[in-house]
């Protein structure tokens, strides 16, 4: 019941905000499909999309294996 009272009053707090909401987002959501389509798994092609668009190389790691920005298909 409270959990049902708190969502009814937007008092709900989220575990996260996806994609572009995020605080932290340095990506757009075209940025972060562009990635996955140009990503073939070629040595050292996470760290040269990680330079082009200004991210850490783990950064696109996550994008690529969908452990961040998941809502995207």
């Amino acid at each position: 019941d409270n959990m049902a009272d708190m969502s009814r009053k937007g008092r709900v707090v989220s575990k996260g905000r996806p994609g572009v909401r995020h605080h932290n987002n340095k990506l757009t959501e075209e940025q972060v499909l562009d990635i996955r389509r140009r990503y073939t798994g070629e040595r050292g092609q996470q760290q040269r999309l990680a330079d082009e668009y200004g991210i850490a190389q783990s950064a696109v790691s996550q994008i690529v294996h969908r452990k961040t920005w998941r809502h995207l298909l």
